[in-house]
C-alpha cells in the first residue's frame, strides 16, 4: 500500500443544504510508509487501535444522512488518528494510550522524563522532524485545506454552515485523559461560545431526548483555522457518543442498537434543515451559547 496524498473523502449532499457531519476518528487504516515508523508490534497496535478510534461513527453518520430530510454533506477521515489527528491536539502523537512510545520522539521528549517506553527500548531514529514534518505535509494540510473549502463553498452556496463533528468515546476513562475524568453520560456535546447557538444546543437536547445527555464536562467542537472566530455564518457542535451504547466488549458492532443512535441524529438534521426550507438565519438570532460557555469556566 503506497501512501495517498487524500486520506479524506467527501460525501456530497443536496446542493441546498449548508450542514456538514464531520466524521475524524472513524478509520483503522494506517498505510504501509506510516506503519513502519510505529514501533508496536501488530497485536499492541491492534490493542491501541481498539482504545483510540472512534470505530463505526461513519457509519452512524451515513445512515443518519440518509434518512434527513435534506441530506447533508460528509466528510470523513479514511486514515487512523494515529497517522494524524486532524482534531487533536497532539496532531502528532507519539505516545499511546497507555503512555508507552507510539512513534519516532523528539530529544526535547526524552529529556522531559515521559514515563514509559514501549518495551524492548527503541532508539530514536535518525531524521525524526523529517519524518513527523512529512505527515504533517502528505495528510494533515491536504485534510485541513479540503475541509475548509467544503465549509467555505456550503456558506457560498447556502449562506450558512452549520458543523456536526461526530465522535465516540469509551465508558471508562482512559489513562491517556484524552476523554477527561468528568461523568460518562451516553451522549456528550461539545460547545464553543462563538460557533454554538442556544437553538442548536437546544434542538440536540430534544433530538436525543431519550439518552443521557451531559452539556457541560466536555468543550470545544471543530471548525477550520480560515473560519475560526472570523465567520460567524458558521455554527458547530461536537456529539459524543459513549461507545458501550452501540458496541459490545469485544469492540464489535451491536447493529439494533444503532437504530434510537441513528433516528435521534437524523432528527437533529431535520430540526436544522428542515425541508420545507423554514430555517433561516434568524433562526441564530440567540446568539453564542455563552452561559454554557460561563458554566465551564
Amino acid at each position: 500500500m503506497t501512501v495517498r496524498e487524500r486520506a479524506h473523502r467527501v460525501i456530497p449532499g443536496d446542493a441546498e443544504s449548508h450542514v456538514i457531519i464531520h466524521v475524524p476518528h472513524s478509520s483503522r487504516v494506517i498505510p504501509r510508509e506510516v506503519r513502519s515508523h510505529i514501533f508496536l508490534d501488530d497485536a499492541a497496535l491492534g490493542r491501541e487501535l481498539d482504545a483510540v478510534t472512534d470505530a463505526f461513527t461513519d457509519v452512524i453518520a451515513e445512515h443518519a444522512a440518509a434518512r434527513a430530510s435534506v441530506r447533508p454533506w460528509l466528510f470523513i477521515n479514511d486514515f487512523s488518528r494515529l497517522v494524524v489527528d486532524p482534531v487533536g491536539a497532539g496532531v502528532v502523537h507519539t505516545r499511546t494510550s497507555d503512555d508507552f512510545l507510539l512513534r519516532e520522539v523528539s530529544d526535547d521528549e526524552i529529556s522531559g522524563g515521559r514515563r514509559r517506553t514501549t518495551p524492548p527500548a527503541r532508539p530514536v531514529r535518525v531524521g525524526w522532524h523529517d519524518v513527523i514534518g512529512g505527515l504533517v505535509v502528505r495528510h494533515l494540510a491536504p485534510y485541513a485545506a479540503a475541509f475548509t473549502e467544503l465549509v467555505t463553498q456550503r456558506v457560498e452556496a447556502t449562506g450558512e454552515a452549520t458543523i456536526i463533528d461526530l465522535h465516540s468515546y469509551p465508558l471508562h476513562p482512559p489513562s491517556y485523559g484524552r476523554h477527561g475524568d468528568g461523568p460518562r453520560a451516553e451522549v456528550r456535546f461539545g460547545t464553543d461560545d462563538f460557533y454554538t447557538p442556544h437553538w442548536l444546543v437546544a434542538n440536540a437536547q430534544k433530538a436525543f431526548g431519550h439518552f443521557e445527555v451531559d452539556l457541560h464536562s466536555f468543550a470545544g467542537c471543530y471548525v477550520p483555522l480560515k473560519q475560526y472566530r472570523s465567520e460567524d455564518r458558521v455554527s458547530a457542535l461536537m456529539i459524543e457518543l459513549r461507545r458501550d451504547l452501540y458496541m459490545d466488549e469485544t469492540f464489535g458492532l451491536v447493529a439494533p442498537a444503532l437504530e434510537p443512535i441513528i433516528f435521534a441524529l437524523a432528527g437533529l438534521l431535520d430540526t436544522v434543515e428542515p425541508d420545507d426550507g423554514s430555517w433561516t438565519t434568524n433562526n441564530r438570532s440567540a446568539g453564542p451559547n455563552n452561559d454554557l460557555a460561563q458554566e465551564k469556566m
